[in-house]
């Protein structure tokens, strides 16, 4: 703008004497300035440029410099009409960019209120969580209380524990001890035991020996003793038995019986003694008393044995009938 003003000077200055008309045309030129100095864009600068040229061409003598000057003033025009048609665009496409921003933008500001109600609903969560976390606290502090209470329960029941392994100890060391002597009571018992079996054994043993033999011979016994009878007669051999009994009950010498001497004359007859047969009858009556009741019980023994047996309930009179039968033995022979 400076330049234009210097151009039209220099303008004036040089053609004032050549120009017949130079009030009206310096009202003209004065005119174009103040369109040039008012502009309100640029379209009219480079409008009002131009018809300056066409003037200074029709009017003017103007120099070269002047005229290139006023050339390159054009083509800066030019130049910035292209950067203002370039800036228009960039203003359109940024106003665009702004558009699309502003739509973000409402965007961003839906979020941003969906995000306040999350928020909201946040914040409501934490005060109950909160909440929450306070009677966990108070819940907590409650539970230390009871685990102080309890670790002090823990110490005194570690005491009563200590107390009681002591007595248990002592209690299992007691134990330990009748538990030893009752072993070797025990051990002496089974020890008596097995002597008591092994007697039992041979007795049993023996008593099997003898079963046989008896089981073998005391029908010979018999056969032998009813032989004898013939020949003794009844009444001789039944004083034998008796006297016989009576030797072994009351441990009397019968030897010197008559019954018994004449027992004798018949036996040296067939090379036998007193004592032969003294052995074959206890023979006969050891075979009685394993088979049969015991020949050598007293009357007084098989009541109290009587007394001491249990019968069923319909031989109670049998029972009242023995009774009368051994007083009847007592009377009959006061002896036993």
């Amino acid at each position: 703008m400076a330049e234009i003003k210097m151009t039209f000077s220099n303008l004036e200055e040089r053609h004032l004497s050549n120009c017949k008309n130079y009030k009206d045309e310096k009202v003209m030129y004065d005119k174009l300035i103040s369109q040039f100095e008012n502009v309100e864009s640029f379209e009219n600068l480079n409008r009002t440029s131009r018809n300056l040229h066409r003037l200074a061409e029709g009017h003017m003598e103007i120099s070269h410099e002047s005229m290139l000057l006023m050339g390159l003033s054009i083509d800066q025009l030019d130049k910035t009409q292209s950067r203002l048609d370039k800036t228009d665009l960039d203003l359109k496409e940024t106003k665009a960019d702004l558009k699309e921003t502003k739509d973000k933008l409402d965007k961003t500001e839906l979020d941003l209120k969906e995000t306040k109600a999350d928020l909201k609903e946040t914040k409501a969560d934490l005060k109950e969580t909160k909440d929450k976390l306070d009677k966990t606290e108070l819940e907590l502090k409650e539970t230390k209380a009871d685990l102080k209470e309890t670790k002090a329960d823990l110490k005194e029941t570690k005491a009563d524990s200590k107390e009681t392994k002591n007595r248990l100890e002592l209690y299992l060391n007691n134990t330990t001890n009748i538990l030893n002597e009752t072993k070797e009571r025990l051990g002496n018992e089974l020890s008596e035991m097995k002597t008591e079996l092994k007697k039992t054994q041979d007795e049993l043993k023996d008593t099997k020996a003898m079963t046989k033999l008896l089981s073998v011979h005391r029908d010979w016994i018999g056969i032998f003793n009813r032989k004898l009878k013939m020949k003794l007669g009844e009444d001789v051999f039944n004083e034998i038995k008796e006297a016989m009994d009576d030797a072994r009950t009351y441990q009397t010498d019968i030897t010197q019986c008559s019954c018994v001497k004449k027992l004798e004359e018949i036996l040296e007859k067939v090379g036998m003694s007193f004592k032969d047969f003294k052995l074959l009858f206890e023979t006969k009556q050891l075979s009685n008393k394993k088979f049969h009741k015991s020949p050598d019980q007293t009357i007084k023994d098989a009541k109290e044995q009587l007394l001491r047996d249990s019968f069923p309930e319909e031989q109670k009179n049998l029972v009242t009938s023995l009774t009368k039968l051994f007083n009847a033995l007592e009377i009959w022979d006061p002896r036993h």
